[in-house]
């Protein structure tokens, strides 16, 4: 299966035509699109700057299957430009031995993310982050680097970089704020869970359900409210506590796609916030009572 990071260079390519044809007008933009889309045909765009080259070799290892061939692209990216952000989150993913080695590769990454980008593009371009194909690269390391400080005790640390995720592009691509529920709820900080779930209110996903619902069973305990909260959750997807309390078994293989309302969303959620309601025995014990009065999902 094709990594998603590869398909990048074809953003990454239409960007530096478009500002290398002076094209200023969504008109002007809307018709090159027509004319590659309708002819297949798009030359690829060579890089001008060391980091530039570096990324395209980083695309090309995106595209590889192989780890080592990824992993001879990776190093050689580097040798281009040790600012290559990347490259050290592909290292992070496929040669580190233990967490902290791979830590230490996405701190890295984040490093040379700041440096590539200079101070002025997180002055001038913070909100739309992920629209920038440049600054994509820094927001992956950043957030290997949030998931590996959760990973090793450093809490404070990694639910301040995922808070700077969200500052610096607030629409969320690549899911951090349902890390970020799941550790504030873990951890008790309520007045940030409110925070959360005010910010992104429109949010339907069952991940939001249950979230609510734990936090309105830590605060006031087993009451008509929680309870509420609680069915609607069910309602969302009943797969989530099936795997959570051991109803169903965890597959070997995650799902490649996932789909709301189905067992791939519930097992998604089951390593995403279950940690959250483990750590707290009574709102398992809560869940397993209202549980019980709810239809079972099936086992398909």
């Amino acid at each position: 299966m094709l990594d998603p990071r590869a398909v990048e260079r074809s953003l990454a390519d239409l960007t530096r035509y478009i500002e290398e044809q002076g094209l200023e007008t969504p008109e002007q933009v809307e018709e090159i699109v027509k004319r590659i889309t309708e002819t297949g045909e798009f030359p690829h765009q060579e890089p001008q700057s060391d980091v530039g080259r570096a990324q395209d070799t980083m695309y090309d290892a995106w595209s590889e299957t192989s780890t080592r061939k990824r992993v001879q692209l990776a190093k050689r990216a580097l040798k281009i430009s040790p600012d290559c952000a990347d490259a050290y989150v592909l290292l992070a993913e496929e040669t580190a031995k233990t967490a902290e080695e791979a830590y230490d590769f996405y701190r890295a990454g984040v490093a040379a993310g700041e440096r590539a980008l200079g101070a002025d593009a997180f002055e001038r371009d913070t909100g739309h982050f992920w629209e920038i194909m440049e600054t994509r690269p820094y927001l992956r390391a950043l957030y290997g680097l949030a998931q590996l400080e959760i990973e090793l005790g450093a809490i404070d640390a990694g639910i301040a970089a995922f808070r700077r995720i969200l500052e610096l592009n607030p629409n969320d691509n690549q899911g951090a704020r349902f890390q970020l529920l799941s550790i504030l709820l873990e951890t008790e900080k309520t007045a940030e869970v409110h925070k959360l779930l005010r910010q992104y209110k429109d949010e339907f996903s069952a991940s939001w359900a249950y979230g609510r619902a734990l936090l309105t069973f830590l605060e006031h305990g087993n009451t008509r409210h929680s309870r509420a909260n609680l069915q609607e959750a069910l309602q969302r997807n009943i797969y989530f506590p099936a795997y959570l309390l051991g109803a169903l078994p965890i597959p070997d293989e995650l799902p490649e796609y996932m789909e709301f309302g189905s067992a791939s969303e519930g097992l998604t959620l089951y390593f995403e916030q279950g940690p959250a309601w483990d750590t707290h025995e009574k709102a398992l014990d809560w869940l397993v009572e209202v549980i019980g009065r709810t239809p079972p999902p099936p086992r398909s």
